[in-house]
């Protein structure tokens, strides 16, 4: 195994993970995850100072809501309209530097 690589045995050991255990065990990339939590969508996790820890509980409960096609829907809904959110204050902020 690589440098940085976590096995699913581990995984499903831990109760608690960081970022990157928890992305893996998503199957995401830690920046997605990362991505989602400053967005407001997502798993729970709880931050400690700035370190991340995400309960392996609510990232089952994540999981599971995302198979319901209406809780999907809603997540989608929430990161595109928070995505364009984003770009339109770029967008903004870019004029009035112009």
């Amino acid at each position: 195994m690589g440098k940085g690589t976590i096995d699913k045995q581990t995984l499903a050991s831990l109760e608690v993970l960081n970022t990157e255990e928890a992305a893996a065990y998503l199957g995401v990339r830690a920046q997605t995850l990362k991505g989602w939590r400053l967005r407001g969508v997502g798993p729970k996790c709880s931050a400690l100072g700035k370190i991340l820890r995400w309960r392996r509980d609510d990232l089952d409960a994540f999981l599971l809501d995302m198979q319901n096609p209406d809780k999907q829907s809603i997540f989608c809904a929430k990161i595109s309209r928070k995505s364009k959110a984003k770009a339109s204050t770029e967008t903004t902020d870019d004029e009035k530097a112009s």
